[in-house]
């Protein structure tokens, strides 16, 4: 089983829980400001780990909502798979 490496091209599928992305009360991934961790964020986390395996976006996205929310924890969890596909 590759591990990603020698990879020419790659697919990645992720999804990240609604409540993180969307504006239900209450918001779990916010900024002291309010401001939330909106879709528009999550695409540009996952379009700066472009071509990177699964493990790498994962870390990445929920590092940035860690920076973005200036916070460790959550009061509601905080979920993200990411799946990627190696055509090698």
């Amino acid at each position: 089983m590759s591990q990603g490496r020698g990879c020419r091209r790659r697919s990645l599928l992720a999804r990240f829980t609604a409540r993180c992305v969307r504006p239900p009360v209450p918001k779990v991934a916010a900024a002291p400001s309010g401001e939330v961790f909106e879709e528009e964020h999550l695409r540009r986390s996952l379009s700066s780990t472009y071509g990177q395996p699964a493990a790498e976006v994962v870390k990445r996205v929920l590092d940035d909502v860690h920076r973005f929310t200036e916070r460790d924890d959550f009061a509601d969890d905080l979920t993200l798979v990411a799946v990627s596909v190696c055509a090698e």
